[in-house]
């Protein structure tokens, strides 16, 4: 529920939470047992926790311990690796309840499409993910609520709404409109390749 990348969660320092505020740091990612700062500046970034997953983070991280040391461990005590992780951990999980399989970043996927489903505005999300509101757009479309008619109904109208005035209430005739007649712009046409003709033809 944070919209981190699983390479940006297992490259999570404990200097980069700070649970008294309520807030985490992304500031690094983790790939390939290589720890390197975020490609983008948006990537980089700070996100506000819900106190549910404060409360889940002060029952699993231990009272005291490096400040500079990777916040999630494996049995190793060494630094998470995704795809050591994702086969011994992740995959049995979706054994265990016979569903379908799915990666490691479908828990971001799953972030993001439950906010949109829920109505939260696309620029705060995109922000929060640290990407871009283009890429949510062209990726999760369609989680996007069609929420036209409730975000029209903010609009402060001014004049008559319905036929009806705003000022006084009462019932007016709406004004009929003529269709104006398309206009026809006649361009002068080449001239004819005809050498016996020496004029300029309309075009039929």
């Amino acid at each position: 529920m944070t919209g981190a990348r699983p390479s940006q969660a297992v490259a999570l320092r404990r200097c980069h939470l700070d649970l008294e505020r309520g807030a985490m740091e992304i500031q690094e990612s983790r790939y390939l047992g290589e720890t390197n700062t975020c490609k983008t500046k948006k990537s980089r970034r700070t996100i506000i926790l819900r106190q549910e997953i404060i409360k889940e983070l002060r029952r699993v991280i231990p009272p005291s311990g490096d400040a500079t040391g990777c916040l999630f461990k494996n049995r190793k005590n060494l630094p998470i690796n995704q795809a050591e992780f994702g086969r011994e951990h992740w995959a049995p999980c979706f054994a265990a309840i016979d569903i379908r399989a799915r990666g490691l970043y479908c828990t971001r996927d799953t972030f993001i499409s439950l906010a949109l489903s829920s109505g939260l505005k696309i620029k705060l999300l995109a922000e929060r993910c640290g990407t871009s509101v283009a890429m949510i757009e062209t990726r999760y479309g369609k989680y996007i609520l069609p929420d036209e008619v409730d975000q029209m109904s903010k609009v402060p109208w001014i004049g008559k709404v319905d036929g009806k005035s705003e000022t006084d209430g009462e019932t007016v005739a709406p004004q009929s409109r003529k269709r104006p007649k398309p206009r026809v712009e006649m361009l002068r046409p080449q001239r004819d390749l005809n050498s016996c003709s020496s004029l300029e033809r309309a075009v039929s």
